[in-house]
């Protein structure tokens, strides 16, 4: 399959260094670098919480999306828990006009408390 992906200036700008020195092409350095960051992306991983973390950085479209992400992180959270711990709290923020993020925290039964995204 080939998909076209525009990348932001800023992108460009910080991949051209790669480009000059290796003498890659651009589109090779993004395929190479891809693997590395989708074999941590997937959602079936119990143990990582790097799909987690890494939603929880980005901003959103809308409102509906960030209550659809955030109730996803809440459901792999609390797979296979029983019982009240991990105490899961978060919300889906307007961060800009029109952009929206999640902030989410779980309490482990300890009383620690840390960040999911």
């Amino acid at each position: 399959m080939k998909t076209t992906v525009t990348l932001t200036d800023e992108n460009v700008a910080g991949l051209a260094w790669a480009v000059k020195l290796t003498g890659l092409s651009l589109e090779e350095i993004v395929n190479l670098l891809l693997p590395d960051e989708l074999t941590c992306f997937r959602p079936d991983e119990d143990w990582n919480v790097y799909v987690e973390n890494t939603l929880g950085c980005w901003k959103l479209n809308d409102r509906a999306s960030a209550e659809r992400t955030l109730a996803w992180v809440k459901k792999k959270v609390r797979k296979g828990r029983r019982g009240k711990y991990p105490i899961f709290e978060g919300e889906a923020r307007e961060v800009e006009a029109g952009r929206f993020q999640i902030d989410a925290f779980v309490t482990s039964r300890n009383g620690e408390r840390k960040r999911v995204s």
